[in-house]
C-alpha cells in the first residue's frame, strides 16, 4: 500500500503491479486504513496486555483468610516482611498467567561468538 514509484510525467504507480495507480482517491483510502491498522495493532496490543497485566496484579491482594495465611508462612519461611511475601506470591500468581509471552523467547548468539578466533596447534 506504501510501496508507490513515481514514473516519468508524474504518474504514481504501485511498484508490484504498475496497472494500480497511487493518486486514485480510492487507493488514498486504502492507503489510510493500512495505517490506522499498522498502527492499532503496532500499539494496541502491548498496551492492552500491560494493562491486563496491572489490572490481575491490582485485582491480586492478600484480603481472604486463606490468602493471609499462605502470605505469612512464605514470610515466616523466607523470613521476610509479610508484604514482601504477598508481593512474591502475587508476582508468581502474575508470572504464571502470562508466563506464555516469555516462554518461547530463546537468546540466539551471533555465530561468531561461538567460533574460536585462533586455533592452538
Amino acid at each position: 500500500m506504501f510501496n508507490c514509484r513515481q514514473l516519468d510525467g508524474g504518474i504514481n504507480v504501485l511498484r508490484m503491479d504498475y496497472r494500480v495507480s497511487c493518486n486514485t482517491p480510492q487507493h488514498t483510502t486504502f492507503r489510510a486504513a493500512a495505517g490506522v491498522v499498522i498502527v492499532a495493532f503496532s500499539l494496541g496490543i502491548p498496551v492492552y496486555m500491560v494493562m491486563r497485566m496491572l489490572r490481575r496484579m491490582r485485582d491480586y491482594s492478600a484480603s481472604s483468610d486463606s490468602d493471609r495465611f499462605v502470605a505469612r508462612r512464605v514470610a515466616d519461611e523466607l523470613k521476610i516482611d509479610d508484604r514482601e511475601a504477598g508481593a512474591a506470591i502475587r508476582d508468581v500468581s502474575t508470572g504464571q498467567e502470562y508466563s506464555f509471552l516469555v516462554n518461547s523467547f530463546k537468546v540466539r548468539e551471533p555465530s561468531v561468538a561461538r567460533t574460536p578466533l585462533a586455533r592452538v596447534v
